[in-house]
């Protein structure tokens, strides 16, 4: 949940000394783009369609074989306002 757009200063700094596992991903899975939805069920009504969610591997440590936002809408319903994000890691 870290509430940051790519595009943030935040991100930025981040991203100095840690890689977002979806840039460095061998494999992007079908999913969500935005990883933040506001209950939203339909897509078109979503705020925004950038992610703000993320997971962070320390550069050059890790190999990251698939990445994906779960899209976990189930008959208009989900667990959370913000989508799964999941990675699948290696060392």
């Amino acid at each position: 949940d870290f509430n940051a757009k790519p595009d943030n200063n935040v991100y930025e700094i981040v991203t100095t000394f840690m890689a977002d596992a979806r840039h460095i991903s061998e494999k992007i899975l079908p999913g969500a783009n935005q990883t933040f939805h506001g209950y939203q069920a339909d897509p078109a009504k979503r705020r925004s369609s950038a992610p703000i969610d993320y997971i962070f591997v320390k550069k050059n440590a890790v190999k990251v074989k698939t990445f994906q936002v779960i899209d976990d809408f189930k008959n208009g319903f989900a667990s959370s306002d913000h989508f799964p994000v999941v990675a699948e890691v290696t060392l």
